[in-house]
Parts: C-alpha cells; sequence; structure tokens
C-alpha cells in the first residue's frame, strides 16, 4: 500500500497540479503541502492539523478519502511505538504520558477553543482558516525539536531596501536587509530549506550598499 505521502504527491502529478494550484484552492501553505508529499510531519505542531490537512489534500484530488485516513492513522501509530506521537482518550491521559501538567494542558487546549469560538487568534493572529476545535477524543500530542535556523520578516521594505512606517511611506537614511526585512518568505518562497534565505540576504545586501551610497551622494 503507497504512503500517505506517496498519494498525495502522486495523484497531484497525475492531475498537472502544482503545489501553488493546490494552495490557491485548499489554503493550506506550500510548505506544508511539501511536508505532507514528503511524509514529514514533523513540522506540525499537532496530529489534528495533518489530519485535517491530509483530509481536505486527498478531497480535492478525488482520492478515496477513507482509505487515506486509514493510512494515516496506520502511519500515526508507528510514530506512537517510536514514541514520537501520543494518544490519550482524556486530555489528563495525554498530559501524563507527555510529562505536563495536567491543568496547564486543559487551560491551554480551552484558552486554544475559545480563540476558535471567537473566530480569532489573539494570542498567535493564526489565520481562523487553521483554528480547529480541539474537543473530540482521542487526542493526539507530537515529539517536537527545535528545526528553525532563524527568524524571517518584521521589517517592511521596498524595493530600494528603504525601511517603511505603517503608512508605507519611507524612513530616511534606514536600510534592512536579509531576514530582518519581511515581505518574501512564506507561502510564496520556501522557508524550511536549510539556506532559502541566503540569496535573499546576498541581494539585498547589495541593494541597501548601494541605495546607502545615493543617499550619501556617492
Amino acid at each position: 500500500m503507497p504512503t500517505v505521502a506517496e498519494q498525495l504527491h502522486g495523484a497531484r502529478e497525475a492531475k498537472n497540479l502544482t503545489v501553488y494550484q493546490i494552495a490557491e484552492t485548499t489554503k493550506i501553505k506550500t510548505d506544508h503541502i511539501r511536508a505532507l508529499e514528503e511524509g514529514n510531519y514533523n513540522v506540525f505542531s499537532a496530529p489534528v492539523y495533518i489530519r485535517g490537512f491530509v483530509r481536505t489534500y486527498a478531497s480535492l484530488l478525488k482520492l478515496d478519502v477513507a482509505q487515506v485516513m486509514a493510512t494515516l492513522d496506520q502511519e500515526l501509530a508507528r510514530g506512537m511505538a517510536a514514541n514520537k506521537v501520543f494518544k490519550g482518550d482524556t486530555l489528563d491521559g495525554l498530559a501524563s504520558q507527555i510529562g505536563v501538567s495536567a491543568d496547564t494542558l486543559r487551560a491551554s487546549v480551552d484558552e486554544y477553543n475559545a480563540c476558535y469560538d471567537d473566530g480569532y487568534d489573539g494570542l498567535f493572529a493564526k489565520d481562523r482558516v487553521y483554528l480547529d476545535p480541539i474537543r473530540k477524543a482521542p487526542f493526539y500530542a507530537v515529539r517536537l525539536a527545535l528545526a528553525a535556523f532563524m527568524t524571517n520578516g518584521g521589517i517592511r521594505i521596498n524595493h530600494k531596501t528603504e525601511v517603511l512606517k505603517e503608512d508605507r511611506t519611507v524612513i530616511p537614511g534606514l536600510y534592512a536587509a536579509g531576514c530582518t526585512a519581511g515581505g518574501i518568505l512564506g507561502d510564496t518562497y520556501e522557508v524550511s530549506t536549510t539556506g532559502g534565505s541566503l540569496a535573499f540576504a546576498v541581494n539585498t545586501g547589495r541593494m541597501a550598499g548601494e541605495s546607502v551610497l545615493h543617499y550619501l551622494g556617492k
């Protein structure tokens, strides 16, 4: 039986669809689509997202959703055997497995569910498309490891790498480059590949240098 990743990737290619077309239709981020097609579930913070994304993706591709989900359950079960995925019939039981306070876990889940009920994540501003309630057992937890090697964005710039205010007007003499500047990394530029921001850093650094010289009249 092909893996979930193989089924999704094969079906997409058979329909001559690009990752970007899938992202546009499903609102799943491109790096998450690639992770699903690679079977790399470690990038997802919880199995509820894996299951939701796989169900949406399989449905779009006209696959047998029930069969795909059954295969996914088998793959997650193997993760549990390797102590990478944990499953509990209650939140208290899950908390015991992963070694955290049951009161703290329940409070976190209640806080998250309140964001779902409000239709807005006031904590992290997560896109409401990705807000799903965590109320129905079984409950899952995934063991994650630090994978980020940089942070991206925060400062909006223009084509000259000049820093912009909230109203998008220029702050004279202030420039930003590389990973301090936002606007390219995310849905349209791969962020999960090591070195993915190097070209952007090199070129914005060069552009900032040229802009500084022009600003100084040199």
